[in-house]
């Protein structure tokens, strides 16, 4: 299956991939980047601009869209280009993004528009992210163990996701109708993505 790239926001996506002779990775923002980066690191995966050659296997973190968007509100906050709008309140800023995206950075791009046209060999969910990365043969699972922690994955700093999902559903189905279906259609059928 094909996925469009519909991008939103005004912020320039440069299209990168960590890898190194065995093993390459595809970023997506507020999916467990920090330790995924960390990961690289401890295997040899170096960030590098994406030029067209895949390496021999492939993987990703994907996330459920409705904590992904609240996250991704919530990163854009604490960040220089968000500061203004630090004491806005989760539904005015679901309000701004139905009518204003360009206003909001990479955090709250489609994961669609990351994950390209790549096929991928492994498809990690960022909410089973330590074992799913467990269950990739080319990591050793020490590498794994030292720098994934799945009680962090599991935690948020925007506090508790399902009471501000609860309390924003009208908005956060809209917001996620107008732009997340693709990668809501991604998260429910990960083997669409894969080779």
């Amino acid at each position: 299956m094909k996925y469009y790239k519909m991008k939103i926001t005004a912020v320039e996506i440069e299209s990168e991939i960590w890898c190194n002779n065995q093993l390459g990775w595809i970023a997506i923002p507020k999916n467990g980047n920090m330790a995924t980066r960390r990961l690289c690191d401890r295997l040899n995966m170096r960030r590098q601009p994406y030029t067209g050659q895949q390496p021999e296997k492939l993987f990703c973190v994907i996330r459920d869209p409705q904590t992904r968007l609240i996250s991704g509100l919530n990163e854009f906050k604490m960040r220089k280009l968000g500061k203004n709008y630090f004491n806005w309140p989760i539904q005015d800023l679901l309000e701004m993004l139905l009518d204003k995206p360009h206003r909001f950075d990479e955090h709250l791009e489609p994961q669609a528009l990351y994950l390209g046209e790549h096929r991928f060999d492994y498809v990690c969910k960022f909410e089973n992210i330590f074992q799913d990365i467990c269950d990739i043969p080319e990591i050793p699972v020490v590498h794994t163990e030292k720098t994934i922690s799945q009680a962090k994955a599991n935690s948020s700093k925007a506090g508790k996701i399902d009471v501000i999902l609860a309390d924003n559903r009208c908005l956060v189905d809209a917001v996620l109708e107008k732009y997340y279906q693709q990668d809501l259609e991604i998260y429910n059928n990960p083997q669409t993505i894969m080779r």
